[in-house]
């Protein structure tokens, strides 16, 4: 079996991350895995494993021909072509139109904003339609079977895979991580900060320009510009979670999110709103979800939460997010593929 990841990019982000960890895991399974970049190669692309073959697309136009013959042929050459990503997506089938395709082509889909958007891109029930669907949430492959019509649906819930750093907690700081946009909420933690005694540092690069300017226009009006920074450079998370006390997810609405994985991993505690498939895994398992945006009861959690020990967040972990278990699921979904 040969297989091709397919991603836009390997710049900064959650399906970037996934795509890194399936081709890493799977190499070290002795598969033939190589992974295909659309528009270029990304800051995160060093940290695929040297072993892995790649290509690069380079994309001016979706509608260059030149490129899409070219990417019909490297694609001819694999079995399974595992894209990530509703656009990357559509660009493949579209290009399945125009010229000949001998592979299967499998759409993982990331979109993190399902809780609160569930339309359906265009011509993605009909001419893009897939075939083979995998989601990282129940609630993205409900939306595929309901919405899509598609029968052939597989769930593959995120992981990260656990790195080792050492820890060196700075007690008065928390921390935020997440690219910069409205359905990521970051002024609600801003907001939490301005009630305590807590610095806040903020993870994440700008994806909407306009939000973070109001976010710093807020930052200056109520005199915090000295407890919360922003940091939009780092490409290795979990390298400096050990810094922290506490952890924050604020998102409105996410598939994962990663972030929780990466939280666990580093043995950081954390106050999270309960969205996604990750919340969904080990909200019962941990004491650490609200389900509103209460600001109150935010504080009462982290209060309770940010000096308890007594959770053994790497068992969590290695529970519900073993990198070996989940490299099984994922071979265990490419065969039913591959003899479908």
């Amino acid at each position: 079996m040969k297989v091709l990841q397919v991603i836009d990019s390997l710049e900064v982000g959650g399906a970037e991350r996934v795509c890194i960890d399936i081709s890493n895991l799977l190499i070290e399974k002795k598969i033939d895995i190589a992974v295909l970049t659309i528009s270029k190669n990304g800051e995160l692309y060093s940290f695929l494993d040297s072993r892995i073959k790649t290509y690069c697309l380079e994309r001016k136009s979706k509608f260059n021909l030149k490129t899409i013959r070219k990417m019909v042929s490297i694609l001819n050459s694999y079995d399974i072509i595992h894209i990530h990503m509703r656009h990357s997506y559509r660009y493949v089938k579209f290009s399945s139109l125009l010229y000949k395709l001998s592979c299967k082509l499998i759409l993982h889909d990331h979109f993190g904003s399902i809780a609160i958007d569930k339309s359906i891109p265009l011509f993605m029930n009909n001419l893009l339609k897939p075939k083979f669907y995998v989601g990282v949430s129940n609630e993205l492959v409900k939306w595929a079977e309901e919405k899509l019509k598609t029968s052939e649906t597989y769930l593959l819930e995120n992981i990260i895979i656990k790195k080792n750093y050492s820890s060196t907690k700075q007690t008065n700081t928390i921390v935020h991580v997440s690219n910069i946009s409205p359905v990521k909420n970051q002024l609600f933690p801003i907001k939490l900060i301005e009630k305590t005694s807590f610095n806040l540092v903020i993870y994440g690069k700008v994806k909407d320009v306009n939000y973070y300017s109001g976010l710093k226009k807020y930052l200056r009006l109520n005199n915090l510009e000295d407890r919360v920074s922003f940091i939009h450079n780092e490409n290795n998370i979990q390298n400096v979670l050990g810094r922290f006390k506490l952890g924050l997810m604020t998102s409105i609405s996410e598939s994962g999110p990663l972030v929780l994985i990466e939280y666990l991993a580093q043995s950081l505690p954390f106050v999270a709103n309960k969205t996604g498939q990750v919340a969904n895994m080990i909200s019962d398992e941990l004491p650490f979800f609200v389900d509103d945006f209460n600001l109150d009861i935010w504080l009462d959690k982290m209060t309770q939460v940010i000096n308890d020990d007594s959770i053994n967040l790497l068992d969590c972990y290695y529970k519900f997010f073993n990198p070996l278990d989940y490299a099984k699921k994922c071979l265990d979904i490419y065969k039913k593929i591959e003899n479908y």
